[in-house]
């Protein structure tokens, strides 16, 4: 089961794009084609992504200051 997200980061004055990411990730494999999708079938590869969205707004945050 393949999952991808796209997320950009704008600058609040100008609300130009300052950074953007598109990310693809492959969850839990389904046993077959009735089974229900839940959170937990996708659960590692969200907190991986959000890990990486935050140390990257982390980064690009003590860049700019």
């Amino acid at each position: 089961m393949e999952i991808a997200t796209e997320a950009a980061f704008l600058d609040g004055g100008s609300n130009t794009v300052v950074a953007q990411v598109v990310r693809k990730g492959a969850g839990r494999e389904l046993e077959n084609d009735a089974t229900k999708l839940s959170t937990e079938d996708v659960k590692p590869v969200l907190d991986s992504w959000a890990t990486d969205m935050r140390h990257s707004f982390v980064k690009f945050n003590n860049e700019v200051r």
